[in-house]
């Protein structure tokens, strides 16, 4: 019907590429977990032979050369902002006169409202970054995927308005 595309895939949802990408990471961790399991059956295996030494010459106290310790792999430093510096600021003495009163403060309501309307912060800038220039593999740039919405959404309206215009036309020619 729609040439070598099963009518099922089309009412199908798209695959997730997070989730591919999360399933191929995860069996490449079980591939790795049972290669260091067989590593540790075969040193315990060598360290339970007895070893043998040779006494044709002395023994000497050499010690082999040590593997270089493996690298660390690098991460990012994370900065967190802390409770204390994400609350509201306190009461500055400037806002008191002389006689301990509270001034009036005129703009004080407009600038919490504007602070209230204010978005907060991204927790971890770098990774809205990535999402909003499609920076991961597989996933699309978020300006790509709020274009797809909003023609999707301008295409139902004009479905709908040619439904309701279609209807007052039907209902007032038969009139």
């Amino acid at each position: 019907m729609f040439g070598n595309v099963p009518t099922m895939a089309l009412l199908r949802k798209p695959q997730d590429p997070l989730v591919e990408r999360e399933r191929a990471l995860q069996a490449r961790i079980a591939a790795l977990r049972s290669q260091i399991q067989q590593l540790h059956e075969r040193i315990e295996a060598e360290q339970a032979q007895p070893k043998l030494r040779s006494t044709a010459l002395p023994h000497t106290q050499s010690a082999p050369a040590a593997p270089p310790p493996p690298s660390q792999p690098g991460f990012e430093p994370v900065t967190q902002p802390s409770l204390a510096e994400a609350a509201e600021p306190g009461v500055a003495p400037a806002h008191y006169n002389e006689e301990g009163l509270r001034k009036h403060d005129l703009f004080g309501p407009l600038r919490r409202w504007r602070r209230r309307r204010r978005r907060a912060p991204a927790a971890n800038p770098k990774l809205a970054s990535y999402l909003a220039a499609g920076g991961l593999d597989g996933l699309r740039p978020l300006r790509y995927e709020k274009r797809v919405a909003r023609n999707r959404c301008l295409a139902i309206l004009l479905l709908i308005i040619l439904i309701i215009w279609g209807t007052v036309w039907i209902y007032f020619r038969h009139r």
